[in-house]
């Protein structure tokens, strides 16, 4: 195998190409051998004067010879780029292919290709002219083509829904109607003012009765009249300088309204009506003395005892319900020992004694302040024997109770 010389006078590129080609022309006569590999060659491959062609670049580049074991720098196989040759004669056109998906085979001159239904590829060829399938559906907002337009695409949409007045909370001008609603519908439907004027009564308005919310629908008219009786009898209406309107007129008896169980609250009085004698050292409640009290109130407390009995004391203890709270004083005159009164304050509760001495004639006489708490229940008097002799709560003892908040 022989190479041909590289002629001398091209560029410092060619002349590269030149030494590489009169090199491999030695070798050949050497009987070298030509290695290659997508690597660059190692010190390790081949032998002294090998050439190696190094296929891992694009144009594939050759070492060699190997000389003192070394590949050295590597020159190009490839020469430069030539010149684009001039175009060939035109081949033979090809046979046609064959129709794709959807079009189908046939047709004639001036027709058009139009979809049979919504699947895929089923289409025919058709007149320009001819009906299209129905498919309407198809256009919907849930078909499989819908339309959507813009309110600004559809002539004068945008300034006639701004006439509009809006289905939540709407704000009418000028004079709208309504249908009228029959008398004494009650419905959510809208009331016009001919249905409202429909609802005045045409009764003639009761002048006396039992008070009642009543259950009619119809409102009085504005210049309606009750008719009232008027005289200085029962059953009629006090007109003028009728006596009944006197400030002499006596008031109703109503005295049982302010005893235990009554109903006026705020004053509340209770008597012994009969003497209650005990000989007992332990505390009991006294039989008449008690008396109800509303829950978070406050009462002004007043009261009077007569005792009767030998030299002993009698005790005394004023209880309430849960929460109670106040303190009462306890004032007795004429006291055996020669002393004016005695004074004793002790707390509302039931549970300190107050001991009063005995004189003949004493009167114990109570002041206080007594306020509830959130329970309701009895203001009660407490009695007992301080000694154990017998001792005597008399009759026409009393207490009071004035409500003050």
């Amino acid at each position: 195998m022989s190479l041909k010389p590289f002629p001398t006078n091209r560029t410092a590129h060619d002349r590269n190409h030149t030494a590489d080609h009169n090199a491999f022309s030695a070798w050949l006569n050497t009987g070298g051998i030509i290695l290659s590999g997508a690597t660059v060659p190692t010190v390790i491959d081949g032998e002294e004067g090998d050439f190696y062609v190094y296929t891992g670049v694009d144009p594939t580049v050759l070492y060699g010879p190997k000389l003192s074991g070394a590949w050295g720098a590597p020159g190009q196989l490839a020469g430069e780029q030539g010149a684009t040759g001039a175009t060939g004669a035109a081949g033979a056109d090809g046979t046609d292919g064959t129709n794709g998906l959807g079009v189908p085979p046939g047709g004639t001159t001036g027709q058009v290709l139009a979809k049979v239904s919504g699947a895929d590829n089923d289409t025919h060829w058709a007149a320009p002219s001819s009906t299209p399938a129905a498919h309407a559906a198809s256009h919907a907002s849930s078909g499989s083509d819908p339309v959507t337009l813009a309110q600004s695409q559809v002539t004068n949409l945008t300034t006639d829904l701004a006439d509009k007045a809006p289905l939540v909370s709407p704000t009418f001008t000028g004079t709208p109607a309504a249908p009228t609603a029959a008398v004494d519908t009650n419905t959510t439907q809208v009331a016009t003012t001919a249905m409202v004027l429909g609802q005045a009564a045409s009764a003639t308005p009761q002048a006396t009765g039992t008070a009642a919310v009543g259950t009619s629908t119809r409102f009085a008219r504005a210049d309606h009249v009750h008719a009232t009786t008027f005289g200085t009898s029962s059953t009629t209406a006090c007109v003028g300088n009728d006596s009944r309107l006197s400030d002499t007129r006596t008031p109703s008896a109503h005295v049982s309204s302010h005893r235990p169980g009554g109903s006026d609250t705020d004053f509340l009085f209770a008597r012994k009506t009969a003497d209650q004698t005990t000989s007992s050292t332990t505390l009991a409640n006294d039989t008449h003395l008690v008396l109800a009290m509303v829950a978070n109130a406050t009462y002004v407390l007043t009261g009077s005892i007569d005792i009767t009995g030998s030299s002993d004391s009698l005790g005394l203890a004023i209880s309430g319900p849960s929460g109670v709270a106040g303190s009462c004083t306890v004032a007795t005159s004429g006291i055996t020992a020669g002393t004016a009164s005695v004074n004793e304050r002790i707390p509302i509760d039931g549970s300190t004694i107050a001991t009063v001495e005995y004189l003949i004639g004493p009167s114990t006489v109570l002041s206080g302040i007594v306020r509830t708490g959130g329970t309701a229940g009895n203001l009660q008097i407490k009695i007992k024997s301080v000694g154990g002799a017998s001792v005597t709560a008399k009759t026409d003892s009393f207490i009071m109770l004035q409500r003050v908040a």
